[in-house]
């Protein structure tokens, strides 16, 4: 039999814990104010709430990518890599409110082509990355959930790297 560490259960531990985030906070909507708020009513797009009903899933999927690379680089060039992996699949709402549906698209689109070239791991000089910075800020996108999801990886990884889970 397997031992299910902390880290392991969490997941579990936070969808119990956030279950009805949505039916709390934007089915009974009155007055969206949010972008997240917003794109629920007019798309029903759940977003972060969403998100934790189901445990973090990509939170805990790319804390557990991020922890792969980490064998092989270093710390920067693991959360620069795992930051453009997320960028490259997540309904960021941010990027929704901002810019619609075709710019998350444009977005995934980049993010994916600068991973099909080699991502942070061949661009040594991060000159990619700094071209797609101003590519973003040429067109008022900015990817807050991404930030936001890498921000909870950081997180855990102190949590496991403190021994304050395990």
């Amino acid at each position: 039999a397997s031992v299910t560490s902390e880290l392991d259960r969490m997941p579990d531990t936070i969808a119990r814990l956030c279950s009805h985030l949505v039916s709390d906070d934007l089915e009974k909507l009155q007055v969206p104010t949010t972008y997240g708020e917003k794109l629920f009513v007019s798309s029903h797009v759940r977003g972060i709430r969403g998100e934790a009903e189901r445990g973090f899933p990509s939170v805990f999927r790319m804390y557990r990518r991020f922890r792969f690379l980490r064998e092989y680089y270093d710390r920067r060039t693991s959360l620069l890599q795992v930051l453009m992996e997320i960028m490259s699949t997540l309904e960021d709402t941010n990027i929704l409110g901002r810019g619609g549906r075709d710019a998350l698209q444009w977005v995934q689109r980049q993010s994916s082509d600068y991973l099909s070239r080699g991502g942070v791991t061949e661009d040594l000089h991060l000159k990619g990355l700094y071209d797609l910075n101003k590519q973003f800020k040429e067109r008022n996108l900015s990817p807050g959930g991404t930030a936001d999801t890498l921000g909870c990886i950081i997180f855990l990884d102190l949590l496991v790297t403190e021994n304050l889970v395990h």
